[in-house]
């Protein structure tokens, strides 16, 4: 049982990760969206 938690931990950390930097992306996305419309 403790290995399903641990396997089930690591699952959700690469999840949490792969959303973190799905957001980054879009943010970096919409930043340069918006400095383009500025200038």
């Amino acid at each position: 049982m403790a290995e399903f938690m641990l396997y089930l931990g690591i699952l959700l950390n690469l999840l949490y990760l792969g959303l973190a930097i799905t957001a980054i992306i879009y943010l970096i996305k919409i930043y340069k969206l918006l400095s383009e419309k500025n200038h």
